[in-house]
């Protein structure tokens, strides 16, 4: 196809697009513009972090501009679809905009359209960078991918639009005032939906649609987005990409436009938006992609705060149990496993054996029709109910699966396992669906939490992968190698892939995830000839077996030579994934059905496997119980831990039943324990276990005397001590007890000597629990790795049978204050882990009265209620009346589902008081005072005044 250049000749040069360039010809056409302060002050009317920047809205005036310069009568509106933003067009007051926009025809689609690609790039001196690209076309319309939102009316509650800008300006972006174009802003408390109207300021004569009036429809999608409260915006929104568009060029008077926004994943927000005029007509109509672009100098400035995370020791853990398959009848996985199952069996009942798909499963379960199939441990009642059985149970499965977040995959499998013919819909659905698929990809959540368990207990370690080089793979361990505050956990990471192309996969990982080197491995060649060293491993991950060469023997024991004496090999082929996600991603990658579905080669897999036990490597759990658990992790097997066959135990005066439980699980284990208390000559060679502290910590009080024995015990032993006290890091109900944490660090740095300390909780847990914990620690302090980067563990703690051990990280100031003042609550709801508090959750089964609460403070607050569970309110105060001041704000929390009683009375009255507890429609969950007076004032000076209103 070529572009008609004598249509495109006869237009005079446009503001926004330029005039022609010289070099355009048949199958190219290109412009060139400059732009000014002067000439378009439009366009210095968005800053963003303090730099101006071109509004995406820009591009698509650009796009419609081509398309009327290529019509050879008026054009009457123009599409885009797949319009892509590859960087922003950040500049200057004083600068001049340079842009070349280039336009190539497509090919005419399925449907006889023509399409254009569209290239904007700026050029600054000589270097040119491009900015967007996508597709645009004129009057072609696709009626199937148009929101009608207009049907569903406005939103109902407003939002004052001085609020709004003012809001975000404080986020980040200033509007100037031709950018503030939204009036008469509402939106919607139980959707993300917002409307607004906009009025003509601006000529647009000039183009077919200015700039600035797209750009107003695109802003409103980010009000959508928070509802129009500043509180839910945490970060700035703005346009990454617009799916599709269409805009008319009829006259654009006021308009009214509406947006919806769906949340997507990885924090994108897909906004759907429309624009009609005074008399109905639609001028506008898409859908873009809206993503958070985070104040990296704000982020920055806020972590200033660390706290100690105690996350579970993996030296204590059983990696492979974790991983076993979630199997619930509820599980959104097993149904469509079922389903898999069933649509295979349909395609006989039906006589459609030739469905490539259905017959790979059918070869799967064999001819004898039973045993397990992935997450269905017997196929047998399948099989067994017939034709219509199977028929109604795909109905009801179906229906389980349509409800959740995994329908769009259910409708995905279906087609694979019915249809004939390849994956048919566009690229951009195909990746959605693999997007989708992604995390479910080797029961990603399980195993990122595993991998992130051997990182937080060495966050320093050197990794090794090995494999096929696939990026999704390398993006999986990183993904997982890393705190919630982006900040890495590891120190080396080196991806070894049999050629040299799949390298290029870490490359591109690299630039998000971390410094991850490339390298061609050779299981043939030594490992010295390829620059590994050896013992030199923490973590050593097997992507693909086949990258151990032929011979597994050969294969594993290059990876004893290879790993650390404390490290790990995983195995990443055997963690178990249902048969359903294989087989849909083949259908989604384009791989032939006949081909290998991407489950483990099952003999080479086992030959692997097989291998690294010959070779001294373990797969059981620390207890060496017989288990079910696939296996992933594998490490060496651990000699015989280095223990004395004799232990000092130091308790209290009084029975201690701890101490006996710990007398009879050590005694099983053939360590005997003699018994003694700290008045007691304690033989110095000897290793001692000290549990002092539960009836009073025992240094609060301690006497000069008993302080000098105690320096001299701790000075002069040769052997290990492990001291046994209350929990005091995690939860803490007497913080006396920390003041021996503090004492045996310096003891520790002061003396050299090998003290740990293990915090527990005997009313918790079971003493039986407690006392194999302890063996466990104390087996394991011979054993405890040291390097130059990494000290060994001497902190412990013992929570629910799990031990967990301390690191310190960063958090910001917001999470800090969060945690704070959610302690309080925690201290009477057991054991919970220093870390960013959860979201708080209100009854939604139970009523909350609240005592005033009408004023801004107390109207926030409890809006913020209701959006977080409460569904029963009752307003107490002398003003709680419906009226115009309080019915509109009292409906507002009603669209959102809450039962609200305003109720009028004095709280200074009892029966007032006992009047609106009646009123409570479910039981009363809370009582919140919450009269307020908001003003800064030092009450030292006159008090009187305020404290009558507070009384109030």
């Amino acid at each position: 196809m070529k572009v008609d250049m004598h249509q495109a000749e006869q237009w005079p040069s446009q503001r926004l697009l330029g005039s022609r360039a010289p070099q355009s010809n048949d199958n190219e056409l290109s412009w060139t513009s400059v732009l000014n302060s002067e000439e378009d002050p439009w366009l210095y009317d968005q800053i963003l972090f303090g730099r101006r920047t071109f509004p995406v809205a820009g591009y698509v005036a650009i796009a419609g501009e081509c398309m009327r310069q290529l019509s050879d009568s008026k054009l009457e509106f123009f599409s885009t679809k797949d319009l892509s933003i590859g960087s922003s067009l950040v500049f200057d007051p004083d600068d001049k905009l340079e842009l070349h926009t280039t336009l190539r025809p497509q090919r005419l689609d399925e449907e006889n359209r023509q399409w254009y690609e569209i290239e904007i790039a700026s050029r600054n001196g000589g270097q040119s960078t491009a900015l967007c690209t996508g597709l645009v076309a004129r009057e072609v319309l696709d009626t199937q991918i148009l929101p009608d939102l207009t049907r569903h009316g406005d939103s109902n509650w407003p939002v004052s639009p001085d609020y709004w800008y003012d809001m975000v300006a404080d986020r980040g972006i200033e509007y100037g005032a031709s950018q503030r174009g939204l009036n008469d802003i509402s939106v919607d408390f139980t959707e993300n939906k917002a409307s607004a109207t906009i009025l003509p300021a601006l000529d647009t004569t000039d183009s077919v649609a200015h700039p600035v009036f797209i750009d107003h429809c695109l802003q409103l999608s980010m009000v959508a987005a928070c509802k129009g409260q500043g509180r839910l915006l945490a970060d700035l929104s703005v346009v990454t990409s617009i799916q599709h568009l269409v805009v008319s060029n009829n006259a654009w008077s006021k308009l009214r436009v509406n947006s919806v926004v769906t949340p997507g994943r990885l924090q994108n927000l897909t906004c759907n938006f429309s624009a009609v005029n005074e008399n109905g007509l639609p001028i506008l109509s898409g859908q873009c992609n809206i993503t958070p672009i985070p104040d990296l100098e704000r982020q920055s400035d806020g972590k200033l705060f660390s706290f100690i995370n105690w996350a579970t020791d993996s030296t204590f853990h059983n990696l492979n149990q974790s991983l076993a398959p979630f199997q619930s009848d509820l599980d959104s996985t097993v149904a469509l496993e079922r389903l898999a199952l069933l649509y295979a069996l349909r395609s006989e009942d039906i006589g459609a054996q030739s469905q490539p798909y259905s017959k790979k499963i059918l070869k799967k379960i064999g001819t004898k029709r039973k045993g397990r199939f992935g997450l269905v441990p017997d196929v047998s009642p399948f099989v067994g109910c017939g034709p219509s059985g199977r028929a109604e149970l795909i109905k009801l499965l179906k229906a389980q699966i349509s409800g959740t977040e995994l329908s769009s995959l259910g409708h995905a499998l279906e087609r694979c396992l019915t249809e004939n013919t390849p994956f048919s819909g566009s690229n951009r659905e195909r990746q959605l669906l693999l997007d989708q698929l992604h995390p479910l990809i080797r029961n990603s959540g399980t195993l990122c939490e595993s991998l992130r368990l051997l990182a937080y207990k060495n966050p320093k370690m050197n990794v090794l992968e090995l494999g096929s080089g696939r990026k999704d793979s390398s993006n999986l361990v990183l993904k997982a190698l890393r705190t919630q505050f982006d900040e890495q956990l590891y120190s080396s990471y080196l991806s070894a892939s049999a050629s040299l192309d799949a390298t290029t996969g870490p490359k591109e990982s690299s630039r998000t995830n971390g410094h991850v080197q490339p390298l061609v491995f050779d299981a043939e060649k030594s490992i010295e000839e390829q620059g590994l060293k050896a013992g030199s491993y923490d973590l050593i991950i097997i992507t693909d077996v086949a990258a151990l060469g032929s011979n597994a023997a050969l294969g594993a024991k290059s990876l004893k030579r290879l790993i650390r004496p404390q490290g790990h090999v995983l195995l990443l082929e055997g963690v178990p994934e249902p048969e359903w996600l294989l087989v849909l991603k083949d259908y989604l990658t384009k791989e032939s059905p006949e081909a290998s579905t991407g489950s483990k080669t099952k003999s080479s897999f086992e030959d692997v496997s097989a291998a690294l036990t010959k070779n001294g490597f373990v797969f059981e759990d620390p207890d060496n119980k017989l288990t079910s658990a696939p296996k992933v992790f594998a490490r060496l097997k651990q000699p015989v831990p280095e223990t004395s066959s004799e232990i000092t135990v130091v308790g209290p005066t009084y029975h201690l039943p701890l101490i006996r439980e710990v007398e009879k699980t050590f005694g099983d284990h053939n360590i005997k324990c003699v018994k003694s208390t700290m008045d007691d000559d304690i033989p110095p060679g000897r290793d001692i276990m000290v549990f002092v502290d539960f009836d009073e910590p025992y240094v609060y009080n301690i006497t000069e005397a008993e302080l000098s024995k105690f320096v001299k015990l701790v000075s002069g032993m040769k052997g290990k001590m492990i001291w046994v006290t209350p929990s005091a890091q995690i939860y803490c109900k007497n913080p006396n007890s920390s003041l021996i944490l503090g004492l045996m660090r310096t003891m520790r740095s002061e003396f050299k000597k090998d003290i740990t300390t293990v915090e527990l909780d005997p009313k918790r847990t079971m003493n039986v629990s407690l006392s194999k914990s302890l063996l466990q620690i104390y087996e394991g302090l011979s054993r405890r790795g040291k390097s130059k980067d990494l000290d060994p563990d001497y902190e412990y703690a013992i929570v629910d049978g799990v031990i967990k051990t301390p690191r310190l990280q960063w958090t910001t100031a917001e999470a800090e204050y969060a945690h704070l003042a959610s302690l309080r609550a925690e201290q009477d709801s057991g054991p919970q882990s220093c870390h960013m508090a959860a979201t708080v959750r209100f009854r939604p089964d139970c009523c909350y009265l609240l005592v005033g609460g009408l004023g801004g403070l107390g109207r926030m607050i409890s809006a913020w209620m209701v959006e977080n569970g409460a569904r029963h309110i009752i307003f107490f105060s002398r003003s709680a009346k419906e009226g115009p001041e309080t019915t509109p704000f009292f409906d507002r929390l009603r669209a959102q589902g809450c039962t609200v009683t305003p109720f009028v009375g004095s709280v200074t009255n009892l029966p007032d008081v006992e009047e609106a507890i009646k009123q409570a429609t479910a039981p009363v969950a809370g009582v919140i005072q919450m009269s307020a007076v908001m003003r800064v004032r030092i009450f030292a000076f006159d008090p009187e005044p305020l404290l009558t209103g507070i009384e109030g």
